[in-house]
């Protein structure tokens, strides 16, 4: 039987102890981009935080207890933690971890492998003002005319504005990338 004294010190123990943090939801994909456009807003937002990340295995280090989350934007995700060798390339995976705001890579650390429904808090993003004099509305519409790539779209802009652009061709070839790149920018035509 515990005295009163020890039942006060365990409550209050417990009472310090809080609620644990619930895990932010995040795509590598998501990550990489905001990391990307910038870097400041994203470590506010997921530097020192838990966070759930899922994405597909783009590389497994020569240190097994690294993996590289593969991601459309510019980074990868390298998570560091748990002995991910069992994984394979391509493999979809959703992984618990602390953010640690680095950069080219961008790093997490203290990763665990968790199931993908695993519950964490999906990120809030501002409602967009479909009346607001800022928002820009913009269609492509891609398609092969040959051995060309021709994008065209509409738009919201006034007549003579420009939209910057910026085309990629990559390839792989054994290990090593070869690609092609162009930049621009485009007149807007009578919302075209």
């Amino acid at each position: 039987m515990l005295r009163p004294a020890a039942v006060l010190l365990l409550c209050a123990w417990c009472y310090s102890c809080g609620p644990a943090e619930t895990p932010i939801c995040v795509s590598a994909n998501d990550l990489s981009a905001q990391y990307g456009y910038d870097k400041a807003a994203a470590d506010a937002k997921y530097k020192g935080k838990t966070l759930i990340i899922t994405g597909p295995v783009n590389d497994i280090r020569l240190d097994p207890h690294q993996v590289d989350i593969k991601t459309d934007a510019t980074y990868v995700i390298r998570a560091i933690g748990q002995d991910f060798s069992s994984l394979r390339k391509g493999e979809e995976i959703t992984v618990r971890c602390k953010g640690d705001g680095t950069l080219a890579p961008i790093t997490v650390s203290s990763c665990v492998l968790v199931p993908r429904n695993t519950a964490c808090i999906a990120e809030q993003k501002p409602a967009i003002d479909p009346n607001s004099r800022t928002l820009v509305e913009l269609t492509l519409e891609p398609r092969l005319q040959g051995q060309s790539v021709v994008v065209s779209g509409t738009t919201n802009l006034k007549e003579g504005a420009y939209i910057g652009y910026e085309v990629e061709h990559e390839t792989y070839l054994g290990d090593m990338k070869n690609s092609w790149f162009k930049d621009g920018n485009i007149v807007v035509d009578v919302g075209r």
